[in-house]
């Protein structure tokens, strides 16, 4: 009788986990337009649009997340120091608005890439975050192009490789095929 409720109760919680992940509306998916990001920094309003014509790396973090804190640092050692000179960007993205915390959470790391918070829950909402720290990759047309949970730093540099490379040579390549 025991084994019969539980079984039950797994089954229950099992079908109550598969509805919940159930998807309200379109996914901002590898391939679709990444969703306008609007935050304000230090009195200025950051948008993604204002990323046109550039490679952006996005990364939702939260500053209460022990392995989104640590893979901070490692975004600015691994991803940003070897392709901030070709042009990329990377917003760090808070998912919390309490600036206080954030900012004293930072100020250790000394960062210098972007870092925002995420007022309202909006961006968080606009990319169905399933799990932090959750890695996007935005092509200069403002297309996603990879999306993770999870610090791939191997993953990610082949796709900046692929987008900076394609943006700064194709011109050259289409002189040398003609």
């Amino acid at each position: 009788m025991v084994l019969k409720v539980h079984k039950f109760v797994f089954l229950a919680i099992l079908a109550m986990a598969l509805l919940s992940c159930q998807k309200s509306g379109p996914s901002p998916d590898v391939g679709k337009q990444a969703p306008e990001i609007s935050a304000v920094d230090n009195l200025s309003i950051v948008t993604l649009n204002s990323y046109k014509g550039k490679v952006v790396l996005i990364n939702l973090w939260s500053y209460t997340w022990g392995t989104c804190v640590a893979d901070l640092p490692l975004l600015e050692r691994d991803i940003y120091s070897l392709y901030k000179s070709r042009g990329l960007e990377i917003l760090a993205i808070c998912l919390s608005d309490n600036e206080d915390a954030i900012k004293s959470t930072i100020a250790p790391l000394n960062l210098t890439y972007r870092v925002i918070a995420d007022r309202g829950g909006m961006t968080a909402r606009a990319y169905k975050v399933t799990g932090i720290p959750m890695n996007l990759i935005v092509d200069k047309k403002g297309v996603i192009r990879y999306r993770n949970v999870g610090y791939d730093p191997s993953a990610m540099r082949s796709v900046i490789e692929k987008f900076l490379w394609v943006w700064k040579y194709r011109f050259l390549i289409v002189r040398y095929i003609y």
